[in-house]
């Protein structure tokens, strides 16, 4: 399974697909926003393919299918439920290459929010993903989170995960 993208000028093959597999991205920031805004744990199980595999680049492990990517969700962003408001998402410059039934995406992000303290929380990354069409629906079959930083007043720092 092809999980990078050739990053050269070529017209999308079937614009359907492009735009499904855009939409599956842009609404797994959507149901992250809010249920994070509710003060609930998001449930992004629907857009993980059953054989799913998700890492970061603060953890170590690889989370291998649904199931534990849904896991990974519940424990580590359970563990700031009800902490953030005003949650948003923004992808940016998604390049996105569709072969048949599997699709390469890279999109940019900022996330902010304003924590319960008044604080405004940023952190800037990318999303590499590789979705598959199951049962005839777009899934994020890998996904791999970078996060590259969270600014604060005084600079940017790399990021290490929540302490």
């Amino acid at each position: 399974m092809e999980t990078s993208l050739s990053l050269k000028l070529q017209q999308p093959t079937n614009a359907l697909d492009y735009v499904s597999v855009l939409h599956v991205v842009s609404l797994y920031c959507h149901i992250v926003d809010r249920a994070m805004q509710a003060g609930d744990t998001p449930d992004v199980s629907d857009l993980f393919h059953p054989e799913a595999e998700f890492t970061n680049s603060f953890q170590s492990e690889t989370f291998k299918g649904r199931d534990a990517v849904t896991q990974w969700y519940r424990t580590y962003l359970g563990k700031r439920k009800g902490y953030f408001r005003y949650t948003r998402h923004k992808i940016y410059t998604p390049c996105i290459e569709v072969n048949g039934d599997t699709a390469v995406s890279s999109c940019h992000f900022d996330a902010d929010s304003l924590d319960f303290g008044g604080v405004v929380r940023r952190m800037s990354g990318r999303y590499d993903d590789v979705l598959q069409r199951h049962n005839g629906t777009w899934l994020i079959r890998k996904r791999h989170i970078d996060i590259h930083y969270i600014p604060n007043a005084e600079q940017a720092a790399p990021f290490h995960g929540w302490r």
